[in-house]
């Protein structure tokens, strides 16, 4: 469907949708904008997209999305009066195909008339982004709007499908092309030719998020059971359709280009003191480290850092791969900004950034260490407090009671700047660094 300029005499509206897929039981947000192009097709309504629908990520540590916390926005216009209809058209699609069997799964269905975005929408957008945020909040914020609403079970989709609706892409925006198949087939598995998707990123150049080299993994294919064939990713929305032509072999039933928060660091503030990071936030925070990196079960690597104001646990965990092996690498004393989503207290740790990328500000070069023998070459051995140096090999007896420790050179294995994990570990939300930096 062509994204084309509203005629004279329609009506604006904007449709948002969230919460109506399952982690186990297949379905995708995204997918309903085909459904409901079609129902709204097969209704005879006079309609079109005067831009390409949104696919909205949002806070991605919320605790109770259903999978990638992403929300749809439908831009559409439509006859002078048709508003109710599409809202009518929406919710049986949603009644029909929302995967209402899983406990977690609680549709919410908005739509906004006009082409004007609400600052109290917009600020609701930024604040689900960043936050946890109350099902009547996003009430609220629609009364305020005059924002019809329609919800199933618990209703929970309101928050998403609000947000979505005040969506901002002034500061960044990537694309998306989905690829659909039969939304009957319900296997984890895709069939998807390997070397196309190599020859797309050797020639598709605006394309990301294609394929790890290091971990010898296609990208672009979902794991779990919903209608998604593949999705590819790029700076603009030719980008990813010109990917999609050669990719699509399988010839699939569906496809929809997406404008997208995706990949943008969107979900990142920038904190100026440790004391203000906040549980299930994203951050960017500087700290020097205080407690080098160690590794605990399951293969994850845990360090601290500090500012003036207080300190904070960063965590690569196993899925960020050879990312951990840079992680290791930090020392006592060394200054970074850590990147990621926080992780609130519980019993058995404290609030931890869950590293999505760092950047190395500053190095320890040398370390305080205890003074060589000048007879023997041993270490030496502290008499105490201010109290000199001494060798403790049989048969020296050096001994100098005015020896202070000597700063020793370090060999460091990595150097000032960004590092980031394999592509295999990357989120929806997440800024690669080959996009720049936020």
């Amino acid at each position: 469907m062509a994204i084309t300029r509203p005629p004279e005499g329609a009506e604006i509206v904007s449709l948002g949708v969230d919460d109506t897929d399952s982690r186990t039981l297949g379905m995708c947000t995204t997918y309903l904008s085909v459904l409901i192009i079609r129902a709204l097709s097969e209704a005879g309504s006079d309609f079109g997209l005067w831009d390409f629908p949104n696919l909205v990520r949002l806070n991605p540590s919320v605790p109770n999305k259903t999978r990638g916390n992403g929300a749809l926005c439908l831009r559409m216009f439509v006859e002078k009066g048709a508003a109710s209809e599409v809202m009518e058209v929406c919710r049986k699609v949603v009644a029909k195909h929302a995967v209402l069997q899983d406990d977690m799964t609680h549709p919410g269905i908005a739509l906004l008339r006009g082409a004007h975005i609400p600052p109290e929408v917009r600020s609701f957008y930024h604040r689900c982004l960043h936050r946890i945020v109350s099902k009547d909040e996003a009430m609220r914020v629609a009364e305020s709007a005059n924002i019809m609403t329609s919800s199933f079970k618990e209703g929970y989709g309101l928050i998403g499908a609000v947000a979505a609706l005040g969506v901002d892409f002034t500061g960044d925006q990537t694309f998306e092309t989905i690829a659909y198949r039969d939304p009957n087939n319900r296997t984890s598995s895709r069939e998807i030719d390997k070397s196309l998707v190599l020859r797309v990123d050797r020639e598709v150049k605006d394309t990301f998020y294609n394929y790890d080299y290091l971990n010898d993994r296609v990208c672009i294919v979902p794991a779990s059971p919903c209608p998604v064939h593949f999705g590819v990713r790029a700076e603009t929305p030719y980008g990813s359709q010109r990917a999609y032509k050669i990719l699509d072999c399988a010839k699939a039933p569906a496809a929809v280009t997406f404008r997208t928060n995706q990949h943008t660091d969107a979900h990142i503030e920038s904190v100026q003191e440790l004391a203000s990071v906040l549980p299930r936030s994203g951050v960017a925070a500087c700290g020097i480290v205080v407690q080098g990196p160690r590794t605990i079960k399951g293969g994850h690597v845990i360090f601290r850092i500090r500012d003036a104001t207080g300190e904070i646990d960063c965590a690569a965990y196993e899925p960020t791969k050879q990312f951990r092996q840079v992680v290791r690498q930090l020392r006592e004393g060394d200054v970074i900004r850590a990147y990621g989503s926080v992780r609130p207290a519980s019993s058995s740790h404290g609030p931890t950034i869950n590293l999505e990328k760092i950047q190395v500000l500053s190095l320890v070069k040398a370390i305080s260490t205890n003074p060589r023998c000048p007879r023997c070459g041993s270490t030496l051995t502290s008499m105490g407090s201010s109290a000199g140096y001494r060798c403790r090999k049989p048969g020296c007896g050096f001994k100098d009671s005015k020896m202070t420790k000597v700063m020793m050179p370090l060999e460091r294995s990595i150097a000032t700047g960004f590092y980031e994990p394999p592509q295999v570990a990357w989120r929806h939300l997440y800024k690669p660094l080959q996009r720049g930096v936020s």
